[in-house]
């Protein structure tokens, strides 16, 4: 009998910190996601690099903090545009989920 309440609440608490993990890893991805956002509101996808140059200003305006590094998100979209594939997986989740 007290193998049994032993075994069951080893399998309650496993459960239980699997929930709670699969929540964090939600909430991640919903600030994640919208961080990509915030970094698209600034059309550097539609800059022909090629033609123009990125000033300093621009440059300073990048967060990178947070859950998007904003400036490797930046390096993505200039090398990304070429085809190269990106070992770092935020960048290449990031150039996945872009037209």
């Amino acid at each position: 009998m007290k193998k049994r309440l032993i075994i069951f609440l080893i399998l309650a608490l496993t459960l239980g910190a699997n929930l709670f993990a699969q929540d964090d890893l939600t909430r991640i991805e919903t600030e994640k996601k919208q961080a990509w956002k915030e970094f698209n509101k600034k059309n550097f996808d539609k800059i022909d690099y090629t033609k123009n140059k990125i000033t300093k200003v621009q440059l300073g305006k990048l967060n990178s903090d947070g859950y998007a590094d904003e400036l490797a998100l930046l390096r993505g979209v200039v090398f990304g545009k070429r085809g190269r594939i990106f070992k770092e997986r935020s960048i290449q989740d990031y150039l996945e989920t872009q037209t």
